[in-house]
């Protein structure tokens, strides 16, 4: 500091010393509190550090950027936001994470452009959502916290590194009852149509046919480069369940666990467990069916003969 800067820093009153204490050639700064522009060059309001004769803090003054260290500013602008003004706002995280399932509930209902055999909507499909609410990393993190203990026992967060070096959070949720508390259709589409992680189409009384949200459903939270921030990703797939037989129809290159055929049976029995009395599916018979057959055409099918069995009738004859 020049010595024009410190004859600035005297005191005012004779009786009373102002000047913090000089050590080494430098004045001891706790912290820098704010900055500005002042002729063109940038300057820092800084705190000393210390207190006076009279026990009371040293007056906060305003120095040139060259009279403070370069890990001090550096600190500053990243506290900051490099230069702009902080301001902290809170968040609930509930809404956020509300807002998170309502897409769920949007992407099941309006679906996909049409696919060969579905219209729209009601096409099986592996979904992959870009969450643009979830871009700051600390409500994103907030959200996989909610989500880690909603409708059970708290799930477990997998963190990582990918080869960036930047961090990944996913969460991933398996089990059919989690992922209908996690969606609850009911909360975000008509309630007269839609139960649990399943959504009915079709008139009041349920006679269409079911698009439900099977497992894995997914989480993915992935820091970005620029500090505070991540991008943030959904993924799960949808199963078409036809309204008249109750056959099912999976997406093509469905991922995850969906290629088990033991997952796509939970998948079809919690289906079934979940459907309201007046569904003709449940009507029909369909819900007491053996675990294994999961179309009601099933039941009545006849068994073609093997080709052998046939070649060997027709030679006889």
């Amino acid at each position: 500091m020049s010595q024009a800067e410190r004859i600035n820093l005297e005191p005012t009153a004779p009786f009373l010393h102002r000047t913090p204490e000089w050590e080494e050639g430098f004045y001891r700064i706790t912290k820098i509190v704010d900055h500005r522009t002042l002729k063109l060059r940038k300057q820092y309001q800084v705190a000393w550090a210390g207190t006076n004769k009279a026990g009371e803090p040293w007056e906060e003054t305003w120095v040139d950027e060259d009279d403070v260290t370069p890990d001090m500013v550096e600190k500053y602008e990243k506290k900051r936001g490099h230069g702009v003004p902080q301001h902290i706002v809170p968040v609930d995280a509930a809404l956020v994470y509300q807002a998170v399932r309502q897409t769920v509930g949007h992407a099941v209902m309006f679906g996909a452009p049409k696919a060969t055999g579905f219209q729209g909507r009601n096409r099986p499909r592996v979904h992959h959502i870009r969450l643009g609410i979830l871009q700051v990393h600390s409500v994103a993190l907030a959200v996989v916290e909610l989500m880690r203990k909603h409708g059970g026992p708290a799930l477990k967060a997998v963190s990582s590194t990918n080869k960036s070096g930047l961090q990944v959070v996913q969460l991933i949720i398996k089990e059919m009852d989690r992922i209908a508390a996690f969606c609850a259709f009911g909360q975000f589409l008509d309630s007269k149509k839609a139960v649990g992680n399943i959504r009915l189409t079709g008139s009041a009384k349920w006679s269409g046919d079911m698009i439900a949200v099977g497992p894995p459903l997914m989480l993915t939270v992935t820091e970005s480069r620029t500090p505070g921030l991540c991008s943030s990703e959904l993924a799960f797939a949808t199963v078409h369940i036809n309204g008249k037989t109750g056959k099912p129809t999976y997406p093509h290159m469905a991922s995850g666990m969906l290629k088990r055929p033991a997952t796509r049976e939970k998948l079809v029995t919690h289906v079934r467990d979940a459907l309201p009395a007046e569904h003709p599916l449940r009507v029909n018979g369909w819900c007491r069916l053996p675990a294994q057959v999961t179309s009601l055409a099933a039941k009545y099918a006849i068994p073609s003969a093997p080709k052998k069995a046939k070649a060997k009738a027709k030679a006889k004859a």
